[in-house]
């Protein structure tokens, strides 16, 4: 049986104490590209990946939230000689852990992040109000490590194609990679995705790729966010165990709303202790 994908060096310092985890994943089994390629793909908190999605609106994982600190968290987008500054975050109002105990995956596990002033020079994604089906390939592009043995290694834009699976499918084998995972897998939130061929290197995300997009192309060639990375067992290493996003088809109304509940306080896990 598969053990749970490695944690991130800070959060795995947190779980030592309490029975829930931090899920941070990057693209393992896929190859580097230049940043200029995805410049709507960046690095936010030097722990997960986001997607500029508006002007001045990030995209990432509702399990990346905390590692915003609003009005100091700087983020490098485009060729701006400044970085921009994240002033707020709001995470989808339902998020959640769905277990008491590891492994506890995250669930409506969506968060956005409002940046100082809007990004001249790069286009923001569409979000896709589409739900993949299965057999539907899309393409993985973060930050994260491609070494599971090494979530240090943070930083690089890779890209990895990968196809979708249908949901009985991917509950067996999420099941098979961990005790509990299949359990976790909610179809009408999440989707699935596996290496197209199933063989090694195994195409999956990584520590560093959490809040990463599935970018799908449309007939009339625009490009779509239509996954967030969220969870998966051992970045896929041991036998090609499937990576699960949050459905942006299922999420639209809040990553679209004119105010999806921003704060400017930073935002706690349940794992927290003392002030922020």
């Amino acid at each position: 049986m598969a053990a749970p994908r490695p944690l991130g060096v800070a959060a795995a310092a947190l779980l030592a104490a309490v029975a829930l985890p931090a899920p941070a994943r990057a693209v393992v089994g896929g190859t580097d590209v230049p940043r200029e390629d995805y410049p709507a793909v960046v690095t936010l908190g030097r722990a997960c990946t986001a997607t500029l999605v508006a002007p001045d609106r990030l995209l990432t994982a509702g399990h990346c939230a905390s590692h915003v600190d609003p009005g100091r968290t700087r983020v490098r987008i485009g060729d701006a000689a400044t970085p921009y500054v994240a002033t707020r975050v709001a995470r989808h109002p339902r998020f959640r852990y769905l277990l008491p105990t590891i492994p506890a995956e995250p669930y409506r596990d969506v968060a956005l992040v409002g940046l100082d002033r809007p990004v001249p020079d790069v286009a923001p994604l569409g979000v896709s109000r589409r739900a993949l089906r299965a057999g539907a390939t899309g393409v993985l592009v973060g930050y994260g490590t491609a070494d599971p043995r090494r979530p240090d290694r943070f930083g690089r834009l890779r890209r990895a194609d990968v196809v979708v699976r249908d949901d009985a499918t991917c509950r067996a084998e999420l099941e098979r990679a961990g005790e509990e995972q299949g359990a976790q897998y909610r179809r009408r939130v999440m989707l699935c995705t596996q290496d197209p061929d199933g063989h090694q290197p195994y195409a999956s995300g990584c520590n560093g790729d959490s809040g990463a997009p599935l970018l799908v192309r449309t007939r009339a060639g625009r490009t779509l966010v239509a996954g967030v990375d969220s969870w998966g067992v051992a970045c896929g290493a041991d036998a090609g165990d499937p990576e699960v996003f949050a459905r942006t088809s299922a999420e639209a109304a809040f990553i679209l709303a004119p105010d999806p509940g921003w704060t400017t306080e930073r935002l706690r896990e349940p794992w927290d202790a003392g002030p922020v």
